[in-house]
């Protein structure tokens, strides 16, 4: 088949169907790697999809929100007093993609040295799970549930209110960076008294939000963001701004890095996008072209790959196959 000839002449094949749909259809690995024994099979799939490492949910289909779920970010994502919240994007679908894209390139090292293409088989789960590492080793070492306890979350940093949005300051971990803080923003009168002004990392929480923040923001209300930032990193704090989508296309480190692009289809038109934020620093820079549309290069590919000709491609296509 055109499909067979096409795994033939190729080095990766990608399947993010669900967990056995290339085996139903007679084009599983085992098959395929006859064809061609140097193929880089990836699969992405929800819970894995190696026979020999079958689970109690290998089977079931799943999405970003379920898989955020499932590994454990929304229990430790949101208010203390709230439900689970998600992480406002689809990270349950980008991060596999990530390590699926450098599980192919093992593979192909693998491949360079052995002569072997392999399965590489990722879980969408398992991938969300490897980036909870921090949260599981507490656990596991401690017994102890992390959760979304405001005693965690003021350990962790701050944040708080400015004039315009908010923001967020780590590195509260001494009592000598409590009283640069609270000097800084002339509040010298919280050096004496309550001691727990200056607990840094052993704060307690209530205590946290109910005077260490309010104290702050008398403070940082009256000024912009980036202009409360700016002064809390001259003086060696570790600063973040939240900033929204009208703030990062306008963000001048982005744009000194060159992150943005014009993209676009010609179905949509033109706009900026964000580009691959790696740099290869001793290739030429990567080309600054749209992502190609849905089958605009079916005729190269099934022609010079698939062995087809032009009008059977366009047959195909007439009868919905493309």
């Amino acid at each position: 088949t055109a499909f067979e000839e096409l795994i033939r002449n190729s080095d990766v094949l990608v399947d993010n169907w669900g967990s056995g749909a290339f085996r139903r259809l007679g084009l599983g690995y085992d098959h395929l790697s006859e064809i061609n024994p140097g193929l880089v099979y990836a699969s992405i799939t929800g819970y894995g999809d190696s026979d020999g490492l079958k689970g109690p949910y290998s089977d079931r289909p799943a999405n970003n929100l379920a898989i955020q779920a499932m590994s454990g970010w929304m229990e430790i994502t949101g208010d203390p007093d709230g439900p689970p919240q998600s992480v406002g994007d689809n990270i349950g679908d980008s991060i596999p993609g990530v390590w699926t894209a450098l599980g192919i390139v093992l593979a192909l090292e693998t491949r360079r040295k052995t002569g072997l293409g392999q399965h590489v088989d990722m879980a969408m789960y398992e991938c969300l799970v490897s980036h909870i590492e921090s949260n599981m080793n507490f656990f596991q070492a401690t017994g102890s549930n992390p959760g979304r306890s405001r005693d965690r979350l003021a350990t962790a940093g701050i944040t708080f209110k400015a004039k315009d949005g908010n923001v967020v300051l780590a590195g509260l971990r001494t009592e000598e960076r409590m009283c640069q803080l609270w000097t800084m923003i002339g509040r010298e009168d919280l050096l004496e008294g309550d001691a727990r002004y200056l607990a840094g990392p052993g704060m307690d929480g209530d205590f946290y939000y109910h005077h260490i923040i309010p104290a702050l923001e008398e403070w940082s209300s009256k000024l912009g963001k980036f202009e409360v930032a700016a002064r809390l990193t001259e003086i060696g704090f570790s600063m973040g701004v939240t900033q929204t989508m009208t703030d990062l296309d306008n963000c001048p480190q982005l744009e000194a890095r060159k992150m943005f692009i014009e993209t676009g289809d010609t179905l949509g038109g033109t706009f900026r996008g964000v580009k691959t934020p790696a740099r290869l620093t001793a290739c030429v820079d990567s080309p600054e072209e749209r992502a190609p549309t849905l089958g605009e290069h079916n005729q190269d590919v099934l022609c010079s790959l698939g062995g087809m000709t032009s009008d059977e491609v366009a047959e195909l296509e007439r009868e919905g196959a493309l």
